[in-house]
């Protein structure tokens, strides 16, 4: 059995060979309007629960314990959406606490699970929220089952110029920097090899792929994000390898460059492949609310881009946000180029109350459930098909 099998630094690929993999759904299906999240449904699985191929168990099932059932005897559990060919993130479903920030960082480095006895470590911002469901509480569905209360759980991540504030998410979709004298439970994670779960050879295709690191660099500790920097690519704005155009450039323009004449941002660490996430940077400053914002970018039309434009939902808008961005998530180039607001609006209703809608708090680094009404600025995105170095 290979343990601690993670190596600081190094990216691990995922999404067929590409350089990236589409951002999962949110598992939002219930519409509140045209053009939201629940009516377009982006993101890669058929469901947040269904794989859209078999996991290297043999089934499509995206959650399974460590021998690929459902029994879950030693409450670990398999994310084969994370599967990138070599690897598949777990998590150790025990909720611990209370513990202060430094305590369940270190607690958590001295997990042992069964026969997986090193390895573990604090779920990041990014591992933590990638098991939030939308609907009800954000983790109380099977196997997750962390209830219907409003617990708080530490993350390894700290926002960018706070020492002292680590992050923070809630079973009731809250989050944001407090003190690390705050006592908040925890769940653990590890990567596990093919040859920790007992299986040989590869899969094709692969199911999943290893989610993005967070962008946090700076170690307020042995242990933390800082230290670790797990996840895909070399860091926040490096691919771990070369996108179409011949880069390593996480976000270029449609033209493969850095000019962003048409405020048009190709995300590569989305590039399954064929199909590559764009966001349309509107700099205008004009503040909407959920509908209008809704409705605006459903007509956006941008050069030759003339259709096929929506607002992101919770995962593509959130997926922006940098950890490691001093002073707010958007603060990076090549966002900074534009202005650049506090708040904007996704396509997602929060836990599928139709008067309060998601927003992301690029000034708290965070998604936040907040009243429909409110008028926020908003960006537009679409999936650019890529031909060699043509994208339409």
């Amino acid at each position: 059995m290979i343990k601690d099998t993670y190596i600081k630094g190094v990216a691990t690929g995922g999404g067929g060979g590409s350089v990236g993999a589409k951002l999962m759904k949110t598992n939002q299906t219930i519409s509140f309007a045209t053009g939201d999240d629940g009516d377009l449904q982006q993101g890669r699985l058929n469901s947040f629960f269904i794989l859209n191929s078999n996991s290297v168990f043999g089934t499509n099932e995206r959650f399974t314990d460590e021998l690929g059932t459902q029994v879950y005897a030693n409450r670990i559990i398999i994310d084969h959406s994370t599967d990138n060919g070599t690897e598949i993130l777990g998590y150790y479903n025990v909720r611990q606490g209370a513990d202060v920030w430094a305590d369940a960082v270190a607690n958590a480095l001295s997990l042992s699970v069964s026969t997986f006895t090193s390895g573990w470590r604090l779920t990041n911002f990014k591992e933590l929220l990638n098991l939030f469901k939308i609907g009800n509480r954000a983790m109380n569905y099977s196997p997750i089952n962390q209830g219907v209360g409003n617990n708080r759980y530490w993350t390894s991540t700290t926002l960018e110029g706070y020492s002292n504030q680590p992050y923070f998410a809630s079973n009731a979709w809250q989050g944001g920097g407090v003190p690390a004298t705050q006592s908040y439970e925890w769940l653990g994670c590890r990567n596990f090899t093919y040859s920790d779960l007992g299986v040989t050879g590869a899969i094709n295709p692969i199911v999943g792929a290893t989610l993005m690191k967070t962008g946090q660099t700076t170690s307020y500790r042995t242990g933390d994000d800082g230290d670790l920097e797990d996840g895909r690519a070399t860091d926040f704005l490096t691919l771990g390898s070369n996108n179409p155009f011949g880069n390593t450039n996480r976000f270029t323009d449609e033209l493969g460059g850095a000019t962003y004449t048409n405020k048009i941002v190709i995300d590569w660490s989305t590039f399954n492949g064929t199909i590559v996430l764009g966001f349309y940077a509107d700099n205008s400053g004009t503040t909407r609310d959920w509908n209008a914002s809704i409705d605006w970018a459903l007509t956006v039309s941008i050069g030759t881009f003339t259709s096929g434009w929506y607002l992101p939902n919770k995962s593509q808008m959130y997926s922006l946000i940098n950890d490691g961005a001093a002073g707010q998530g958007l603060n990076y180039s090549p966002f900074f180029l534009f202005s650049i607001g506090t708040g904007y609006w996704s396509g997602t209703t929060t836990n599928n109350v139709t008067t309060y809608g998601t927003m992301i708090a690029a000034n708290r680094y965070s998604a936040e459930r907040v009243i429909k009404t409110l008028a926020v600025r908003a960006y537009a995105v679409r999936e650019f098909t890529v031909t060699g170095t043509t994208l339409t």
